[in-house]
């Protein structure tokens, strides 16, 4: 009887143990995935005091912040698709299923190149000026989050930038900020 406890409190243990390294991982990939946008945050408040001290011209600013946003996005996109790679290496999706997400992924880089800069400038405004690719979208069983992560409907908070679900599609779908747009 003892011994069956013992091995019920062992197995209980270990769960624990597994979920809190689980997490712990999660946390540090957070932390690092953080680490990387200050940065770059810090490299676009670097150029607004180029901007504000007069060595840079506004166009200048604009042109030189639209290519470090785009060299970004273009990182995530290379960085999904590599992460897509190792779990078709790995054997933990099929070749159909890598085929589908690389499509996904293809029609994301699309749907960024269809933002003029105003849009985009504006979609900034609304949800953060890092990490902004695309605008939302609300699917059947998905919400597509700004910064081009899908993420099932019953997800509050994107599972990768963490921005609220509800301020997301309430004020960052294409509809929204192009009646924004028009109203200025």
């Amino acid at each position: 009887m003892w011994v069956l406890i013992l091995m019920i409190l062992l197995v209980v243990y270990l769960v624990v143990l597994a979920l809190i390294l689980q997490n712990t991982n999660q946390l540090l990939r957070t932390l690092s995935r953080e680490e990387e946008i200050i940065e770059r945050h810090e490299d676009i408040e670097k150029l607004n005091k180029l901007r504000d001290k007069g060595i840079l011209t506004r166009q200048e600013h604009e042109r030189i912040l639209n290519s470090v946003r785009e060299n970004f996005r273009e990182e995530e996109f290379r960085k999904d698709e590599a992460v897509l790679s190792e779990l078709l290496s790995k054997g933990l999706i099929e070749e159909g299923e890598y085929n589908d997400k690389l499509k996904l992924l293809d029609d994301m880089r699309d749907k960024y190149k269809e933002i003029s800069p105003e849009e985009m400038k504006e979609l900034q405004k609304r949800a953060g000026h890092i990490a902004v690719t695309c605008f939302a979208e609300k699917g059947p069983d998905h919400w597509l989050c700004v910064c081009g992560t899908e993420n099932r409907l019953h997800v509050r908070n994107c599972i990768k930038c963490y921005k609220n679900r509800e301020y997301i599609l309430a004020n960052c779908t294409r509809q929204e900020v192009l009646e924004e747009l028009s109203r200025d």
